[in-house]
């Protein structure tokens, strides 16, 4: 499925000028048409996903395989290949689900049925989350006594995945080059360390 599409408010508000003087009266209706309509759909997704979560209790074989990230976790193996459901909401991916996709591990965070391909180009982390790094952790960085290195430490920065919670004084590698963290946020690929000076600087 196509990924949602960008939305800039800003620019939004510029198109409303173009809008002809005889036309303004129609785009307000069209705006009280959608405040009225959003609410609807937004319950229509909500009981689509409560039927699939029902399904999922009663008649397993219907709906689409359910793999925490807790259970990932503990076998990495259990986690199947992400299959596009098109338009079969029954095969949609519930919120909390683990699907692989491209050699990674993803973890499905929209709270509505999840169509979407994870990784693809407009699907963020609030739909679909990079957890390869929790589902395979790396292996354990030590100091020259033995004594692991908490990922973090500015001699184990996180990557850079979005996603990832990073707290203020830790440390992230992107591009090959270490930054500091300023302040307690969640990596974002239009946070990029290189651009963003008010959550990040070099180390």
């Amino acid at each position: 499925m196509t990924a949602p599409k960008e939305f800039n408010f800003d620019t939004w508000v510029e198109g409303l000028k173009e809008i002809p003087d005889d036309r303004l009266l129609d785009a307000a209706t069209a705006v009280s048409h959608e405040r009225r309509e959003r609410p609807a759909r937004a319950a229509e997704e909500r009981a689509r996903a409560e039927v699939v979560a029902r399904f999922a209790e009663t008649a397993p074989d219907l709906v689409q395989s359910h793999v925490t990230l807790e259970e990932a976790k503990a076998d990495p193996d259990k986690v199947e290949e992400w299959v596009d459901p098109g338009s079969d909401f029954l095969k949609a991916y519930r919120q909390g689900s683990v699907a692989k996709h491209a050699g990674k591990f993803w973890l499905s965070e929209t709270e509505v049925l999840n169509v979407w391909e994870p990784g693809a180009k407009g699907v963020h982390a609030t739909i679909w989350r990079d957890v390869t790094h929790e589902v395979q952790p790396p292996a354990p960085v030590t100091d020259e006594s033995g004594d692991i290195i908490p990922q973090g430490d500015r001699d184990n920065p996180f990557p850079f995945i979005e996603g990832i919670q990073v707290r203020k004084d830790q440390y992230v590698v992107f591009n090959d080059v270490v930054y500091k963290v300023l302040s307690d946020h969640t990596l974002a690929n239009h946070w990029p360390p290189n651009a963003a000076h008010s959550l990040f600087s070099k180390a």
